[in-house]
């Protein structure tokens, strides 16, 4: 049985101002630093045999906490790498709303349908990300593994993990610095946990987070 970890990357501006961030390379910032040294922290009686992480910076910052604990250095991976928002990249949520209200309200209620403006779509992420997750598990047989990701690459693993359609993008909510588990074995992958944040919040807390 492969055992795979999985961390969201902490806070960063963007997502304390609800700008879409994307392949936009920003850094965590004072509260993200924080957050991930938490989840370093709580992950750190895990011996990982393999620490993977998306090429941001704000990943390998996640990365480089979770590492410290460890004796293995993070691998950077491009299948853990964020969608490409396009021309939404670097917008605030609120002006998207008000310049692009057709798409929005699509995205909001229809994710599996949208395609962004210059970017990407979901079946693209999920293609990147279903291929990638297989070959890291397959490459890792009865190890411990960590992928640092992000919100959107994260739901996707969860999701391929569990069998659900790209239209249940907004059932999944992942918090920053939030860990989560899959199993996989036997050609399968389990749920184990998803979205841990005990790390950082309360439990009631974590009922009033934005999924942003």
């Amino acid at each position: 049985m492969t055992s795979i970890i999985i961390i969201r990357h902490g806070e960063t501006e963007g997502n304390q101002n609800k700008i879409y961030r994307g392949r936009w390379d920003l850094p965590l910032n004072e509260n993200g630093l924080s957050q991930v040294a938490k989840a370093g922290a709580a992950l750190q009686d895990i011996a990982f045999d393999a620490i993977y992480t998306s090429p941001l910076e704000r990943t390998r910052q996640t990365a480089a906490a979770v590492a410290q604990f460890q004796e293995v250095e993070p691998q950077v991976d491009d299948c853990l790498i964020d969608i490409d928002y396009g021309q939404w990249t670097k917008v605030a949520d609120s002006e998207i709303a008000r310049q692009q209200p057709e798409l929005y309200q699509s995205w909001k209620d229809m994710p599996e349908k949208v395609v962004f403006p210059g970017g990407e779509g979901l079946a693209a992420v999920r293609q990147r990300v279903s291929s990638g997750l297989l070959r890291l598990a397959e490459a890792h047989p009865d190890q411990t593994i960590a992928l640092c990701a992000h919100r959107v690459s994260v739901k996707m693993i969860l999701m391929v993990g569990l069998g659900l359609p790209d239209a249940a993008f907004w059932q999944v909510q992942i918090d920053t610095a939030s860990i989560s588990a899959l199993t996989y074995t036997a050609a399968k992958f389990s749920l184990v946990f998803s979205n841990e944040t005990c790390h950082l919040k309360s439990l009631e807390a974590r009922f009033k987070e934005a999924d942003f």
